[in-house]
């Protein structure tokens, strides 16, 4: 058919180009011929309602509206019916005949999904109108199935697969319905309601059951072991689940308090009895039980009758000892006294005896070595306290002119020691006296006893002197010039052993004084020159000194110039460094001695207390001089052949 067309237009095409060249074949002859020739176009097919359409020859057919069939796809019109080799195209076939176009449906197949949790199923393609087929029922732990639905969440519309037909695409999501599951709680004095909950959830964990003397120690999904513990937070329910109650019986402490407490303390089950301790020992103290309650000391517990119920602490109580505290000694009367244990006695006051000092108390009595200190020591025993009773010791103390008598320590009602009758230059001693002023109360050593500090005083009484010449080498000198005042000056001092003196100065025999304050008695260092300081205009005076238990005058002479020993070597003038010392001495001279001499150190007594002798000596030479002295004044002497030097010497 389609060959014939095609050659029909070929050589329609030839027949009108010739025509046309030639100029003899006029435009609508074409024409005229064709459109006296119409054919009907007819449309069949499964519910096609289309009007035939008449159409010229060599005329286009017009395409009708696409066709519409539920269920299928329109695929075009075809000249064949059935088998549909032939396609009309209205772009290019031309109508010639009557003809009739057959449309071709293809019926529609459509997919069918199967969706929802746990779901692996295939999916089906399923032609319109044909029923799916249906699974096997999926299996989900926890739910049971609950069908195929065509709507996801609502699960309205289910789909039976025996009289619903795919005419779609279709989706069926599975329904699940979880499952619903019974926790049951079981045990001793468990009165708990079941719990209804669903697949994977938590059960709610009811609170803790109370027993007496029990501890609650969990749920457990096996009774008896009780292995298996049930964690409301983790654990999820599925299956119907039974959970048991463990008791852990209760097991309490039993503590022991009290001062020098050192007991283990004890672990009692609910019910059970503890078990008694050794009674505890604290010094100083009685243990008087176990209480229950620490103030009052009420509750005694007891140990066979009382059961352990909760920890208990039980508390040791004490009863302080009292003891007594006995006051013993000479002339002693003092209560005693009722002291409780590690408390201080009460110090009584302090008890007097004639002529002793109380020493205190002492818990020995033989020794009287531990004292008893009231403030710190405490009584811990029935105590005896000794009073010690020290004999006074009294202080004799002996003075007077010249007098160096050590003091003597005397006990009370004792006798002072009589010492040896002093010496005193000039006097002569006539005893010891309690009274300084009138010497009317002596001191008797055999019967007088010394009842406290006292001082005995030496009684002096003045020796008749006798005249003597004066010593050689002495002599008196002046300074200064009338009327003013000036010193006399006794020379050679050094020479005597003894200077003191009783001085008048004076211009007549009858030695009257001219200046009173000269004729004081007074002392002199004998090795200084005595300066006396005068106010007189005449040059015949003299000066009464007494020395060596006699007195004589020396006459002043006129002159102010004493006769001095000569040198042979010219005076060698002494120098003594460190002064004052201590032990050591150095000594130097300004000219060189020729020969043996001697040095000496005399005390302010003129009693020799150290002496050496030399050979020589040579200017600026140091002699180097080691004593042990006390300190005090001391008087340097150096005698060579020819002269006698003399220098003033502190010890420290």
């Amino acid at each position: 058919m389609k060959l014939m067309k095609f050659g029909l237009i070929i050589y329609g095409i030839l027949l009108f180009g010739s025509a046309y060249a030639q100029g003899n074949f006029p435009m609508g002859h074409f024409g005229n011929k064709a459109t006296g020739e119409t054919f009907t176009v007819s449309f069949a097919g499964e519910d096609i309602e289309i009007e035939p359409q008449n159409i010229q020859y060599g005329a286009f057919a017009k395409p009708p509206d696409t066709p519409e069939r539920e269920g299928y796809d329109f695929y075009g019109w075809f000249t064949d019916n059935g088998k549909f080799y032939d396609k009309w195209d209205f772009d290019t076939d031309v109508v010639t005949q009557d003809t009739t176009l057959y449309a071709k449906w293809v019926i529609k197949t459509y997919t069918v999904i199967f969706v929802g949790e746990k779901i692996c199923i295939m999916p089906q393609n399923i032609k319109h109108g044909d029923h799916a087929s249906e699974p096997e029922n999926p299996v989900r732990e926890g739910f049971d199935f609950g069908g195929w639905f065509t709507d996801n969440g609502k699960f309205d519309d289910k789909w039976d697969f025996d009289t619903d037909s795919v005419t779609q695409d279709t989706t069926l999501y599975a329904k699940w319905d979880i499952k619903t599951y019974t926790i049951t709680f079981v045990g001793k004095e468990i009165n708990i309601e079941p719990q209804n909950i669903k697949h994977g959830d938590h059960a709610s964990e009811p609170a803790n059951p109370v027993r007496e003397g029990f501890d609650f120690g969990g749920w457990f999904t096996d009774n008896g072991k009780f292995d298996d513990k049930w964690d409301f937070d983790t654990d999820s329910v599925t299956q119907d689940t039974t959970l048991y109650a463990k008791w852990d019986i209760k097991t309490y402490t039993i503590t022991f308090v009290g001062k020098e407490i050192n007991i283990e303390p004890q672990n009692i089950k609910h019910g059970n009895h503890a078990s008694e301790p050794e009674n505890p020992v604290r010094e100083g103290f009685d243990f008087g039980g176990w209480f229950s309650d620490d103030d009052t000391f009420i509750n005694k517990w007891d140990f066979y009758i009382d059961v352990v119920t909760q920890d208990t602490t039980l508390y040791a109580k004490w009863v302080i000892k009292t003891y007594t505290v006995t006051f013993v000694g000479d002339q002693i009367h003092i209560k005693s006294q009722t002291i409780k244990h590690g408390n201080h006695a009460f110090e009584p006051e302090n008890p007097v005896r004639e002529g002793f000092d109380f020493g205190g108390w002492f818990s020995d009595y033989d020794t009287f070595i531990n004292k008893w200190d009231f403030d710190t020591d405490v009584v811990t025993q029935d105590t005896t306290l000794y009073a010690k009773w020290v004999i006074k010791t009294y202080t004799v103390t002996f003075f007077g002119e010249e007098i160096d008598i050590m003091p003597q320590n005397i006990q009370h009602g004792n006798h002072a020691s009589k010492p040896e009758n002093p010496v005193r230059e000039g006097y002569d001693f006539w005893g010891w006296f309690t009274d300084s002023d009138s010497f009317s109360k002596e001191w008797d050593f055999k019967t007088d006893s010394v009842t406290q500090d006292i001082t005995l005083w030496a009684k002096w009484v003045p020796k008749t002197f006798s005249e003597c010449n004066p010593p050689d080498g002495i002599c008196i000198k002046r300074k200064g010039s009338a009327p003013h005042y000036s010193n006399i000056l006794i020379c050679n001092a050094p020479f005597l052993k003894y200077l003191w003196g009783y001085i008048k100065i004076d211009d007549k025999d009858d030695a009257s004084p001219l200046d009173s304050a000269s004729s004081k008695y007074q002392y002199f260092d004998y090795y200084e020159e005595l300066r006396h300081e005068i106010n007189i205009e005449s040059f015949k005076y003299f000066v009464e000194i007494e020395y060596n238990n006699c007195k004589t005058r020396i006459f002043y002479q006129g002159k102010n110039v004493c006769p001095e020993i000569q040198s042979n070597n010219g005076g060698a003038k002494i120098h003594t460094y460190p002064n004052p010392t201590k032990q050591q001495l150095s000594v130097t001279f300004e000219n060189d001695i020729n020969g043996n001499f001697n040095l000496f150190l005399r005390d302010i007594l003129g009693q020799t207390v150290f002496s050496k002798q030399y050979t020589e000596y040579r200017k600026n030479e140091v002699l180097r001089v080691d004593f042990n002295l006390c300190s005090g004044l001391y008087l340097l002497i150096i005698e060579t052949k020819d002269e006698v030097l003399t220098s003033k010497i502190i010890i420290e």
